[in-house]
């Protein structure tokens, strides 16, 4: 009887070895890289005096995540790099000079096809990440917190529609404006994503002006969206 014990024990354990290593060959088929696609709308904490932000303002980041540790746990944290490109339709031309920047309504009497502002940044994003089973990823409830910053690389006014401010001798034009000075070169801030699988709630809050101080209007941008894990 004691032998049988014996063998019946090992059994057991091999058994038990087995499935420690399916355990480590299903941790080691997961992907440490996840491409994070967020889609947002985008808008202001404070509006201009007679300005009108567009329901169409929509934003997207692109970001190369990688799990920095934890990564096969209910808890880790990750950290990447990506660029992010935000819009912000509105009915106001901008006007940046060497000392200031506002918005100038444009008036009610012009037809235009497109009117807006935009920034793109390239952002260095790090994040907690919490999720109820971490070795199935496309079937885990998860929820992240983290923080980002950035540097702008770009910002540009695009106009199309009626000539108003007659730059030319045509009845219509289109341009884009680069390089608008006054706009602050770094942002930070806070975000967080909520969701299931691949799917995702998410939103952002800077904790920076979006233009230099003292140069125009405090205002703080925010954006809510959705996010999806490519891979």
């Amino acid at each position: 009887m004691k032998k049988i014990g014996i063998v019946i024990l090992l059994i057991l354990l091999i058994k038990l070895s087995f499935g420690q290593v399916q355990e480590l060959k299903k941790y080691h088929s997961i992907p440490e890289e996840q491409i994070v696609f967020n889609l947002y709308y985008n808008s202001w904490t404070s509006l201009p005096e007679n300005f009108e932000m567009s329901n169409k303002s929509a934003g997207v980041d692109l970001y190369l995540m990688k799990d920095i540790f934890g990564r096969n746990y209910p808890v880790s944290f990750a950290g990447g790099i990506g660029i992010s490109v935000q819009n912000y339709k509105n009915s106001s031309m901008l006007v940046s000079t060497s000392d200031s920047l506002y918005f100038e309504k444009i008036p009610d009497t012009v037809d235009y096809r497109k009117n807006k502002f935009a920034t793109v940044y390239v952002d260095i994003p790090i994040e907690f990440r919490l999720r109820t089973r971490p070795l199935v990823k496309k079937r885990n409830l998860k929820i992240a917190f983290g923080f980002k910053i950035g540097y702008n690389i770009q910002r540009y006014t695009k106009y199309d529609g009626d000539n108003y401010l007659g730059i030319t001798n045509y009845k219509t034009v289109k341009y884009k404006v680069y390089d608008i000075k006054n706009i602050l070169p770094y942002r930070y801030g806070v975000f967080t994503r909520l969701g299931y699988g691949k799917f995702s709630l998410s939103a952002y809050y800077s904790l920076t002006p979006l233009f230099e101080t003292d140069k125009a209007q405090e205002i703080i941008p925010f954006s809510l969206g959705l996010s999806i894990t490519l891979f």
